[in-house]
C-alpha cells in the first residue's frame, strides 16, 4: 500500500488511551473487498476490541477500500462490515511491528423451497427444515415451513451445505435432499447443495413419505406403576445396534406412549426419563425392550427386536424403567418413638446445573415411607411437615423453612453404584413451637385482613427465614415447626404496598420484600415447646365489607 493511500485513510472513531512507557505503538492496515468479484468496497466499518479491556477502535475504508488504524498491544479481535455484505471476523495481535489483515466480505446466500406430503402432494406447514454446512457438521441454519409449506433461509456464507427434514415427533420420515429417506440402518444419504456469494437458489424441494409406527406402555419396574405424564427420551437403534433416532415425548395418564415417522424395518428400543425442571419423581434409569421378563433392568444383552411393518404400527412394545435409586426409612416422633404419618420426604439435588426438588413422597401410617427416581447426584434428604415438629435434613440438622430446595444442610446421600437402593435412612423429628396471631386493619381493627406472614429467625449470620403462610378470612394465623430461638414477624399486603412488623412499625422498603431488620421489630423469644399467641399486627388497607369501605 502506497504512503498517499495511507495518508487518506479514515482515523480511529473512537481515541484510544495514551501509550504508556513500555508499548509500542502498532499500524494495523488493509484491504476490504468483494469476496466474488475482488472490487474494493469503500465506506466499510472495520471495527475491534482488544481482549479483556475496555479498549476499542472503529474506522471506514477510503474510496479504494483500504483502512489504517494505531494499536496498543495486545490481542484483539476484529471485524469488517459493510452494507448488503456479511460481517467478517478476524483477530490480530499487536506487539510494535506493522500488522495487515485484509477482508474478503461475501453477499448473503438465501435458499428457498417447500415441504409436502408425497402421496397427496399437500402442502406441510410446521415442518423443520435443517441446513448444515458439510464443513462443520453441525445444524448452521433453520427454518418451519408456513401453511403453504414454503420456508427460506437467508443471511447464509457461501459453500457447500446438506439440507434435510428432520422432526422425530411427527409422522413422516426424515428426508435430505433430494428424495433421500432416513433408512432403518440408520443412514440417510443427501445431494450436496453448493451457495455461491449473493446466490438465491429456489426449489429445494421435500415430497415426505407417511412412516410407521411403535407404540406401547411405560412402567415403573420397581413399583409396577404406569409411567405416568412422563418426559422419556426414546432410543430407536438399528438390527445392529447403530443409532436410529432420539425421540423426546410424553407418556400420558395410564404411561402410554407412541413414537411416528418411522421407516419399516427391525429395530431395537430403549428408554430413560430425564429429570425434568420442577417436575419431582419424574427421573427414570435406562431399560430397553425385551420379550421376556429381565432380572432387573433390561439391558442390551437382553432385548429383544422389535418388527416395524411398512405403513402399520408395532403395537405393544412396553418397556419397565428404573425408578432411579430408591431410598427407605421411617419418620417417628423423637419422644414417643412412633412414626408420623403424612410427612413429606424430598431429595434436594442437582441433576443438571442447578439444585432441584428431584423426589418426593409422604409417608404412610406406620411412618415408613419409599422415596423413588433419585438421581444420586449430591443427594440431600429433608422433611417437610405441618404437624408442629422441627424439619431435619438428614442425619439430625434442623432447618429453618423446608418449602424449598436446600443442599447445604445435613449429609450427603453416598451411592456407590448406578442401580444402588438406601434403606434405614430414618428420621426422629421433635416437636417445635408456635407463633400465632391476627392480622387486622388499622382503620377498623375487629375486620381481619387476608394478608401473608413472615417470620424470620436470628442466626448467627442474620436471619433467615423460618416460616411463611397466608392469614384465613379472618386474618388468623399460626406458624408451627420452630426451634428455640429469637424471631421477628412482619405481615405485608398487596405485594409489599403495605408492610408492618410486630409490633406496629412500617417496613423500611415498603415497595418490595424488605430485608428485615431486628431493631425495626419486637423480638419473640421462643425457649420453650409452646404456643406464643396474641402476636398481633395492623395493616392500613381499606375493608369494603356492607355499607361502608
Amino acid at each position: 500500500m502506497n504512503a498517499r493511500r495511507r495518508e487518506a485513510i479514515a482515523v480511529l472513531a473512537l481515541l484510544l488511551p495514551a501509550l504508556s512507557p513500555n508499548s509500542h505503538a502498532t499500524t494495523l492496515s488493509g484491504h476490504v473487498t468483494d469476496a466474488a468479484t475482488v472490487d474494493a468496497i469503500a465506506g466499510a466499518t472495520v471495527s475491534g476490541s482488544k481482549l479483556f479491556s475496555n479498549v476499542s477502535f472503529q474506522t471506514t475504508t477510503d474510496a479504494e477500500g483500504y483502512y489504517q488504524v494505531e494499536l496498543i498491544d495486545g490481542p484483539y479481535a476484529v471485524t469488517a462490515n459493510a452494507s448488503g455484505y456479511l460481517q467478517a471476523n478476524d483477530s490480530a495481535n499487536a506487539s510494535g511491528s506493522p500488522l495487515v489483515l485484509d477482508f474478503a466480505l461475501n453477499k448473503p446466500a438465501t435458499i428457498s423451497g417447500s415441504v409436502r406430503e408425497l402421496t397427496s402432494a399437500n402442502a406441510l406447514s410446521h415442518a423443520i427444515v435443517l441446513l448444515m454446512p458439510l464443513d462443520q457438521g453441525i445444524v448452521g441454519a433453520e427454518a418451519v415451513t408456513a401453511d403453504d409449506g414454503a420456508y427460506s433461509i437467508s443471511d447464509l456464507s457461501p459453500g457447500h451445505y446438506k439440507a434435510c427434514v428432520a422432526n422425530p415427533l411427527d409422522d413422516y420420515i426424515d428426508q435430505c435432499y433430494d428424495s433421500q429417506n432416513l433408512a432403518a440402518s440408520g443412514s440417510i444419504g443427501y445431494t450436496p447443495i453448493k451457495l455461491d456469494s449473493g446466490q438465491i437458489l429456489s426449489g429445494v424441494d421435500f415430497s415426505l413419505q407417511t412412516g410407521s409406527a411403535i407404540s406401547g406402555t411405560l412402567t415403573d419396574l420397581r413399583f409396577s406403576v404406569p409411567a405416568a405424564n412422563s418426559f422419556p427420551r426414546f432410543l430407536l437403534l438399528s438390527s445392529d445396534k447403530a443409532l436410529v433416532a432420539k425421540i423426546d415425548t410424553r407418556t400420558d395418564a395410564s404411561g402410554s406412549y407412541s413414537l411416528g415417522g418411522i421407516p419399516a424395518g427391525d429395530y431395537y428400543l430403549a428408554a430413560d426419563a430425564n429429570y425434568h425442571y420442577s417436575v419431582p419423581n419424574s427421573y427414570y434409569g435406562l431399560a430397553y425392550h425385551a420379550d421376556s421378563p429381565c432380572s432387573g433392568p433390561c439391558t442390551s444383552d437382553d432385548a429383544s427386536l422389535v418388527h416395524v411393518p411398512v405403513a402399520g404400527t408395532a403395537s405393544a412394545i412396553d418397556l419397565a424403567l428404573p425408578p432411579g435409586h430408591v431410598v427407605t426409612g421411617k419418620i417417628s416422633d423423637a419422644q414417643s418413638g412412633l412414626g408420623i404419618a403424612g410427612v413429606t420426604v424430598q431429595t434436594c439435588e442437582m441433576p443438571g446445573l442447578l439444585f432441584a426438588v428431584t423426589a418426593e413422597t409422604t409417608t404412610g401410617p406406620d411412618g415408613t415411607y419409599a422415596l423413588a427416581h433419585v438421581v444420586g447426584n449430591a443427594a440431600h434428604l429433608y422433611t417437610a411437615n405441618t404437624f408442629g415438629y422441627v424439619d431435619i435434613a438428614w442425619p439430625d440438622t434442623p432447618i429453618y423453612l423446608s418449602t424449598y430446595c436446600d443442599a447445604l444442610d445435613g449429609s450427603t446421600l453416598t451411592f456407590s453404584s448406578a442401580d444402588q437402593d438406601l434403606s434405614g435412612i430414618d428420621f426422629a423429628l421433635h416437636s417445635g413451637a408456635a407463633i400465632s396471631g391476627r392480622v387486622t386493619a388499622s382503620e377498623y381493627p375487629d375486620r381481619g385482613v387476608s394478608a401473608r406472614i413472615q417470620i424470620w429467625k436470628s442466626t448467627d449470620d442474620g436471619l433467615s427465614l423460618a416460616w411463611s403462610g397466608t392469614t384465613d378470612s379472618d386474618g388468623y394465623y399460626g406458624s408451627n415447626g420452630l426451634q428455640t430461638g429469637t424471631y421477628y414477624v412482619l405481615a405485608e399486603y398487596d405485594q409489599f404496598l403495605q408492610c408492618q412488623v410486630y409490633l406496629g412499625q412500617s417496613c423500611d422498603t415498603p415497595s418490595g420484600p424488605p430485608g428485615v431488620n431486628p431493631a425495626q421489630a419486637t423480638a419473640i423469644n421462643v425457649d420453650e415447646i409452646a404456643t406464643h399467641g396474641g402476636v398481633d399486627l395492623q395493616l392500613n388497607v381499606e375493608i369494603f365489607h356492607g355499607d361502608f369501605d
